[in-house]
């Protein structure tokens, strides 16, 4: 098993990270080493996930304080800031985690964050970025073809259309392929009379939009 080197680095020395050495014995006698760059206290974003999106637009932020040295952090020094302003939060603390709730929304669209806390001998982290995206609109679909109404006597009808957003697109619970440049199409077969077609789009912050067409399918011959 690794073990440490017999001289620990020394977390009160200094705020900048520390080097700590490691070796071990394998057992055809020969010896490994390497070593590793710890600082003496971080706070680490958890979530949200850097490069996520959400539709809450003061989500919880899950961070996690950590002092490897063994020195114990002072949470009520962790600040988050928002273009180098600090961002009001409420956090409830459990070592070594603590959850912030913004006081206030963000604006809708990318949000940068950083944070950063000290330990109880004043060493300062180094500040961990966050960057996610609120998105609070719903996307929407539009159907090229067919028209909503049409009455054909064919087995299937195709249907075609875009998204005004990147999403998942279900056509009656069927998932349906959307193209790089957001274009859809489909094929799907008709039963004899009305057939109701639900099509629903969801983004990747989980909001949703929908629309609803009829086609009738109608094979029976006119009376002459």
């Amino acid at each position: 098993a690794w073990i440490a080197s017999a001289t620990p680095p020394d977390p009160t020395a200094t705020g900048v990270p520390t080097e700590e050495v490691f070796s071990d014995d394998f057992e055809d006698g020969t010896t490994g080493a390497w070593s590793r760059t710890v600082d003496p206290v971080y706070a680490l974003f958890l979530d949200p996930l850097n490069g996520s999106f959400t539709n809450d637009a003061a989500p919880d932020l899950l961070l996690r304080l950590s002092s490897p040295l063994g020195v114990g952090v002072d949470p009520a020094t962790l600040v988050i800031t928002q273009g180098g302003a600090e961002v009001d939060v409420t956090c409830q603390v459990t070592l070594p985690f603590a959850t912030c709730t913004p006081d206030q929304p963000f604006a809708e669209g990318q949000v940068v964050l950083e944070a950063a806390v000290a330990d109880t001998l004043g060493n300062i982290s180094p500040a961990d970025d966050l960057v996610f995206t609120v998105d609070q609109t719903d996307p929407s679909i539009t159907v090229t073809s067919p028209a909503d109404g049409l009455v054909t006597s064919a087995g299937t009808v195709l249907f075609e259309g875009t998204v005004s957003e990147t999403a998942d697109l279900l056509l009656d619970g069927q998932a349906v392929t959307v193209q790089p440049d957001l274009t859809w199409s489909a094929q799907v077969a008709l039963d004899e009379g009305g057939n109701t077609f639900q099509l629903i789009a969801t983004d990747p912050a989980g909001n949703f939009g929908n629309a609803n067409l009829l086609v009738i399918r109608d094979t029976t011959a006119p009376l002459p």
